[in-house]
């Protein structure tokens, strides 16, 4: 008896998804929804409220960072979803989406905007939803910083999505110590259970700066989180294409680091944030 109770411990919450490679395309007419355009100190997010939405005056908000629109929003009706998402589709490079969000107050500006758009007149945000893929991280890691803005997170999902610098002066390969410090305040919000964080990567190593494998890492050995076995059997361990190589998890911090060198590996991420979502609710 007291075994099962530790196998039932052992299964709950989220667990890693399958990253099997997917096919997707070509680009879809954007249905089921309004969409709107809000431009906010030059740059530009679409709006997407669904049409099973349901007013209120509180709200749950989700924002997306780096994909198509329409890429995006048909990814997230893969899902049971109900609530408004922002959409930024900014470009290319970390620089890109993290400009719009150096300061503080920022992110705010884009709430009260969607707020105004929302049919039923909601009067706040209650919970905010981040997710992104690749150099969107760019855009997160600035938004953390915010503590009003932080404090309404309830879901961040970093789909092969949280690259950093290299601290030059080492000999051998070793994460810049800020880079892996600046996510500390939403790492402290993961580990207390305030926040769900799902943060899958690749293997991809890139010559000049550190991959996403390499930052889950460091930020895993910084705190303590354990490395949880694997299960060669599992449904991600065992996958062809990325089998899922190594988890650590603590609280709702949770990092899965999946095989996988190439371009596809790295598209796979993105192609596989419906069934993150689905996780991230558990």
């Amino acid at each position: 008896m007291f075994s099962a109770f530790l196998f039932a411990v052992a299964i709950s919450g989220p667990q890693p998804v399958v990253m099997a490679e997917r096919s997707i395309g070509p680009a879809t007419p954007i249905a089921g929804g309004k969409v709107h355009s809000i431009t906010i100190e030059g740059s530009t997010a679409t709006l997407f409220i669904p049409d099973n939405f349901k007013p209120a005056k509180s709200i749950d908000l989700w924002a997306h960072f780096h994909s198509a629109d329409w890429y995006v929003i048909s990814e997230y009706q893969r899902t049971e979803f109900h609530d408004p998402l922002l959409i930024f589709n900014l470009g290319q490079g970390s620089t890109v989406y993290g400009k719009p969000f150096v300061d503080k107050g920022v992110f705010d500006k884009w709430i009260k905007e969607t707020l105004k758009l929302m049919p039923g007149s909601p009067t706040e945000v209650k919970a905010l939803h981040l997710t992104s893929f690749s150099a969107g991280y760019g855009a997160v890691r600035n938004v953390i910083q915010d503590e009003p803005i932080r404090k309404l997170l309830k879901t961040v999902i970093l789909g092969d999505s949280f690259y950093g610098s290299l601290e030059t002066t080492e000999p051998e390969r070793k994460v810049l110590p800020t880079h892996v410090e600046i996510w500390q305040p939403l790492v402290d919000q993961a580990l207390s259970g305030k926040t769900t964080v799902i943060i899958t990567t690749s293997q991809i190593t890139p010559e000049t700066y550190a991959g996403t494998w390499e930052v889950s890492k460091a930020v895993a050995e910084k705190n303590s989180v354990p490395s949880i076995p694997i299960n060669q059997s599992g449904p991600a361990e065992s996958d062809p294409t990325q089998p899922l190589l190594r988890r650590f998890e603590k609280g709702r911090l949770y990092i899965w680091n999946y095989a996988g060198e190439t371009p596809m590996a790295h598209m796979t991420h993105a192609r596989r944030l419906a069934e993150c979502i689905e996780q991230s609710r558990k």
